[in-house]
């Protein structure tokens, strides 16, 4: 991946929207990631469209330091 090959990422956080796009998109890229086992997804969650509070989740990411993060999902999520 981008992130991997790239960036050199090796602690990856992965977010999506919680809607049908975004999830198949985070497990698009989730898939080769945990297949590959060049990178170690260190945070994998979700957000709830139409939220406009990310603290609970910038925190909780943030506590496993991630390299990259990867968001998914439709652009006024984002």
């Amino acid at each position: 991946t981008f992130a991997v090959d790239k960036l050199k990422a090796k602690r990856v956080a992965i977010v999506h929207d919680n809607t049908t796009f975004g999830k198949g998109l985070a497990e698009a890229a989730r898939r080769p990631l945990l297949a590959q086992k060049k990178a170690e997804i260190v945070f994998y969650d979700a957000i709830t469209p139409g939220e406009r509070d990310f603290t609970a989740i910038l925190l909780n990411m943030g506590k496993q330091n991630p390299d990259v993060v990867y968001f998914t999902g439709y652009y006024s999520e984002a």
